[in-house]
């Protein structure tokens, strides 16, 4: 009866992670996916492309000082950590043009635009709230946040909402041609299904600037990121920033 115990309790705690944490909390996610997959498993699949430190990809040449307005964390949003390094990034690289997909609440919309020079203008696109169907497939998890949260609800109303351009539209169907070779930072974390990964990336490429940085959110947490872009990694040089879910293409 003990044995039989201790297998139900472990089998309730992998149905409790697994079709709850999974979807709805995603620190417990990557918590409960990197316990899952094994050591090997995830040096196999880190080992698609280099992993590295950020500042291996934008060398620091002088103190960088970050700002950080309004930052709070709810279950979608980038971690932290993770904003810290965008927010570096934007600041070394000088960034006047940047484009995400996936606004969300407006997070990281809003940290960008604190952080970019005075006259970057931000472009960040998502599906309208009076309509949220979408053209391509979602991935089943996002269907339970998708009307959780007002699209870019956190930068309405800031000093910041004047340099950024809010796009409410389906990425799949949205004009590009206006900004091709034109975005000198590109933020992909959008939708996570293969389709819309797929999507966001060919419009990315065809959107950055020479010399400009694409980077993609969710790389070993989302099953259909990790697949997409070690796939991508065959035909087009990527890095791992280390003991993050990013993932940056810059171009020559």
């Amino acid at each position: 009866m003990r044995r039989l115990s201790r297998f139900l309790d472990g089998l309730w705690g992998f149905i409790y992670n697994f079709f709850i944490c999974y979807f709805v909390d995603r620190p417990r996610r990557v918590a409960f996916v990197n316990s899952v997959l094994s050591f090997q498993e995830r040096q196999r699949l880190s080992a698609s492309f280099p992993s590295v430190e950020l500042t291996e990809i934008f060398p620091a040449t002088e103190p960088l000082v970050m700002t950080f307005e309004r930052y709070s964390y709810r279950g979608g949003n980038v971690s932290f950590s993770e904003l810290g390094l965008l927010a570096a990034i934007v600041k070394s690289s000088r960034s006047r043009t940047i484009f995400e997909f996936g606004t969300y609440d407006g997070n990281t919309a809003l940290q960008l635009a604190f952080n970019a020079p005075e006259d970057a203008v931000i472009y960040t696109i998502d599906l309208p709230p009076a309509s949220r169907g979408a053209r391509l497939r979602l991935d089943s998890g996002e269907r339970l946040a998708v009307d959780s949260v007002r699209v870019g609800e956190r930068f309405i109303g800031t000093n910041a909402e004047k340099k950024i351009r809010q796009i409410l539209t389906d990425s799949a169907v949205y004009d590009y041609s206006a900004l091709k070779g034109k975005v000198d930072l590109i933020f992909i974390d959008g939708s996570h299904s293969y389709e819309y990964l797929e999507n966001d990336t060919r419009h990315a490429l065809e959107m950055v600037a020479p010399n400009g940085t694409i980077l993609w959110h969710d790389y070993m947490v989302w099953n259909d990121v990790t697949t997409y872009l070690n796939q991508l990694s065959r035909r087009l040089p990527l890095v791992h920033i280390k003991g993050t879910s990013l993932v940056v293409h810059r171009g020559s």
